[in-house]
């Protein structure tokens, strides 16, 4: 599932990247210390479509370990691909203090207590912000359903500071479905499809999120069989 190799990923928001690039130059994109980062990647421009602003659920059938029990919350869904963020696999003993303290900021005692998850296998060294609107800086990117999408250095300044949105979820990492592909995932019955729930992203602890997911659409997973459709 979702197994696009990086360079289909990446071509995949070619024609995506002429507005973000401009916007990139004003602020720093959050990259955590590694020897195999790409330095050419620029955040792709956000799409909306028909599932824009949706969960993708994995069903028991998720043959891709990767994303056994995921929880994935859609972010761009058009004719060019699919981007989400993974929502519910918590990184162990990585916590948003360390994730500070890699860009020599220290935190302080209004720093947010966040879980960093693991949102997906493209970029996982890179990350992510998902947060309400009511802080947008130059190179946030607009959802739906009040939230947005930011990957700055600005944004970790802030919300070190205990200035930063009022809810926020940290994430290393993306998933990207070429054209068509997730599309051919939903017939294989890999995922379910759940309306928006600010519930389920913010306050739900991230362990209970798959079951709270599924239980959310009314599905009881000991209950299903290959004839699993949409929900």
């Amino acid at each position: 599932m979702a197994r696009v190799g990086y360079t289909k990923v990446m071509s995949m928001f070619t024609n995506f990247l002429n507005k973000q690039a401009a916007k990139d130059e004003q602020d720093q994109e959050l990259i955590l210390k590694s020897p195999d980062l790409d330095a050419g990647f620029v955040m792709p421009t956000l799409e909306a479509g028909q599932l824009t602003g949706k969960f993708l659920i994995a069903t028991p059938f998720m043959s891709d370990n990767r994303f056994q029990n995921a929880v994935i919350f859609i972010c761009s869904h058009a004719g060019t691909g699919t981007i989400g963020v993974i929502v519910n696999h918590a990184i162990d003993n990585l916590d948003f203090t360390d994730v500070l303290r890699q860009f020599d900021l220290e935190p302080t005692d209004d720093t947010p207590d966040l879980t960093v998850i693991q949102g997906g296998p493209v970029e996982k060294t890179r990350g992510f912000v998902l947060h309400t609107n009511d802080l947008v800086l130059d190179s946030t990117q607009e959802i739906d359903h009040g939230l947005c999408l930011t990957s700055s250095l600005d944004m970790l300044k802030k919300m070190g500071l205990g200035e930063g949105p009022e809810k926020a979820l940290m994430s290393l990492g993306f998933t990207g479905w070429d054209a068509g592909q997730l599309e051919n995932e939903l017939a294989d019955n890999s995922w379910l499809i759940a309306d928006y729930n600010a519930d389920l992203l913010f306050e739900i602890s991230c362990n209970h999120r798959w079951e709270a997911a599924m239980s959310g659409i009314g599905v009881r997973p000991s209950a299903m069989t290959g004839a699993v459709g949409r929900a």
